[in-house]
């Protein structure tokens, strides 16, 4: 018995999480949308203790809500939380919102590198406001090894009584 609930234990730590636990009903456009070209990408902490990406960009072309030839967007740092990982150097068309004075973008926006954009949808499909996550492996093997160590422990008080 205690050699099942063992292996059980390594099969759950072996699994490891899902790559990405970011889920989005369909990407939407948003009130900010511009071409540009990243010139930096600075991570930060915010006042709940989520790490953050400052993106600033060099505007290339403007569709609305931006002015001038820079700007700043921030997206969550990790891809779990459904942040853009902008690299250095390439162009991106960018759809944003607004929120607490500043551009912020994430993966259920249309946001994406020029030459690989998402299909982009209408109306409030996307997450921006509020990412839903998906569970991941450790949630599924976590719920099992505690079924399998429940039926354990019932089969070995049977087997006391009997």
């Amino acid at each position: 018995m205690r050699s099942t609930i063992l292996g059980a234990a390594l099969l759950v730590v072996s699994m490891g999480p899902e790559a990405s636990a970011c889920s989005c009903k369909e990407p939407s456009p948003g009130e900010v949308i511009f071409i540009g070209t990243v010139t930096a990408v600075a991570p930060r902490t915010d006042a709940d203790g989520h790490v953050e990406n400052v993106v600033q960009f060099r505007v290339d072309d403007i569709t609305r809500g931006v002015e001038g030839t820079e700007a700043a967007v921030v997206t969550p740092g990790e891809g779990s939380d459904c942040g853009v990982e902008f690299v250095p150097e390439r162009q991106y068309e960018v759809h944003a919102w607004t929120s607490g004075g500043e551009l912020r973008t994430n993966q259920c926006s249309c946001t994406g590198e020029i030459g690989s954009l998402p299909a982009c949808g209408g109306g409030d499909g996307g997450c921006s406001t509020a990412p839903r996550s998906t569970h991941t492996r450790f949630d599924v093997a976590g719920a099992l090894l505690f079924c399998l160590a429940v039926f354990c422990v019932r089969r070995s008080k049977a087997a006391r009584t009997a």
